[in-house]
């Protein structure tokens, strides 16, 4: 994995000098919140490594307060038959400031408010934990935990999500676990969420970090953000089920996303959003995500989508995407399996700069196709905001088209409306050496015509609009001709 990871650990030198030339990103949240933490571009490469968890054989210890570990050192924890469940805490378990631990045979089953709370401790290993039922989340790593590694866990049927990694933590490494039929429907309920969110005490309550509606977070712009969760490593798991995202990186950096089977999760499989930059997601599998299903016209009014009504089957007819990335920059999706979704395959919703989309097989990403609503297997987008934010400087969200974008050398299959689609004022994004094959309409469309993009050497066998296989070459003629 280690090889992987420094393969595709983006180039900061090279993502952020290339921001810097362009029109829609000096003036980006995104972009002022890179340079603000001093990632600037003296930095050649910084790559993406696995936590620094390996604990030497540690002497037995069997908790005296089965509810409550605090300040151990050096010790192994064996829960084995210790009653964890119907605790009147707001966790059933709360691991506080402790070092060089590992911790075995941790089960808790509802009724329960929250699982398991980690804060403030380092170079720990949660080996086997299974949390079912759980009111909220059903582990939460908080206080600037460090070197943290979840193995081989199960997370059933949570209300808050499976795990949730925020306040500054770094180096959790999340691997072989199964986050399955979590029934929170907000973003932060999804079943793995790294997030920068500011949050004011998580050990008296699990969803600090979120309105008072308990949906939707409290407001705060990227730029303000400095509790960065980075250096996370979510590998080998099945995400499946969930009624919100399966993974919702909410303003990570520098993360990554490996060889996981997310399927089924009612909104997207992978959700890149607010300042989420230079992260990884490499050889997944992303099957059926985005189709809206379980959702109630007060969830479609959150998400502001209930105007566009529903389908036949009950589920809502705005879909959302397998991999969507939102006010996203300098993230590498690469070699991943991305078939047979709903709402599109990869979707750049809005202010997505710098962002390589390469070596992806995209098959049959338009399932959710209505009378209202087509999709596509690459979606370079710019998305008005939702209607109710009001615009102003203070904002979580900007608006501006995505570019500078590489869209490369993927094979984009099936009944996409369009291979690849190009939203209005959307500029400087490269196309190239992808292979588009059975669109039901367009092999690319742009709204813009001529296109401000550039595309080379893609091959198709239906026509284009408003941009060609190879945009270099005027008056393109033959297989794939721009129809204007």
């Amino acid at each position: 994995m280690a090889d992987k990871l420094a393969h595709a650990s983006p180039n900061l030198s090279y993502v952020l000098e290339g921001l810097a030339q362009n029109r829609h990103v000096v003036a980006s949240q995104v972009w002022r919140r890179l340079q603000r933490l001093g990632l600037d571009t003296a930095q050649t490469r910084t790559p993406i490594q696995e936590p620094r968890v390996i604990l030497e054989q540690a002497p037995l210890l069997v908790p005296r307060t089965p509810n409550l570990l605090v300040g151990c050192e050096n010790v192994t924890v064996d829960l084995r038959g210790v009653p964890l469940s119907n605790s009147t805490e707001e966790y059933a378990l709360r691991i506080i400031s402790c070092r060089n631990v590992r911790i075995l045979h941790c089960e808790i089953s509802g009724p329960m408010r929250a699982g398991i709370l980690v804060s403030d401790c380092h170079n720990l290993e949660l080996i086997g934990p299974r949390v079912e039922r759980a009111g909220k989340s059903a582990l939460t790593i908080a206080g600037r935990s460090i070197d943290i590694l979840v193995a081989d866990g199960t997370f059933h049927q949570n209300k808050g999500g499976g795990i949730v990694v925020c306040d500054g933590s770094q180096n959790v490494r999340i691997a072989r676990c199964r986050i399955t039929d979590g029934a929170g429907k907000s973003n932060w309920t999804s079943g793995i969420v790294l997030t920068d969110r500011w949050v004011n005490n998580m050990e008296l309550d699990c969803w600090d970090m979120l309105a008072e509606d308990q949906y939707w977070a409290k407001e705060q712009p990227i730029l303000d953000r400095t509790a960065i969760v980075s250096g996370c490593i979510i590998s080998d798991c099945t995400i499946a089920g969930n009624m919100a995202s399966g993974v919702y990186m909410d303003g990570a950096l520098q993360c990554a996303v490996i060889n996981n089977e997310i399927e089924n999760n009612s909104k997207e499989g992978i959700c890149l959003d607010y300042g989420a930059s230079l992260n990884v997601c490499l050889f997944n599998r992303l099957f059926a995500n985005g189709a809206r299903y379980g959702k109630t016209d007060e969830d479609l009014a959150r998400d502001h989508v209930l105007r566009f009504g529903r389908m036949e089957d009950g589920t809502a007819a705005a879909k959302v995407p397998a991999i969507s990335l939102d006010n996203a920059a300098g993230n590498v999706i690469q070699h991943n399996t991305i078939a047979s979704n709903f709402g599109s395959g990869v979707k750049m919703v809005r202010a997505s700069f710098m962002n390589s989309i390469s070596f992806n097989t995209i098959l049959n990403n338009n399932l959710g196709t209505n009378q209202l609503h087509h999709f596509f297997g690459v979606e370079v987008g710019a998305a008005p905001l939702d209607g109710s934010v009001t615009p102003n400087e203070f904002q979580e969200l900007d608006s501006s088209p995505s570019s500078s974008n590489v869209i490369h050398a993927n094979i984009v299959k099936g009944g996409h409306y369009a291979g690849l689609f190009f939203a209005q004022g959307t500029e400087q994004n490269n196309i190239f050496d992808n292979i588009i094959l059975e669109p039901s309409v367009w092999t690319m469309e742009s709204v813009d015509v001529p296109s401000a993009n550039v595309s080379l050497n893609n091959i198709g066998f239906l026509p284009s609009k408003g941009i060609g296989l190879s945009r270099l070459v005027p008056n393109i003629v033959g297989l794939g001709e721009m129809a204007l």
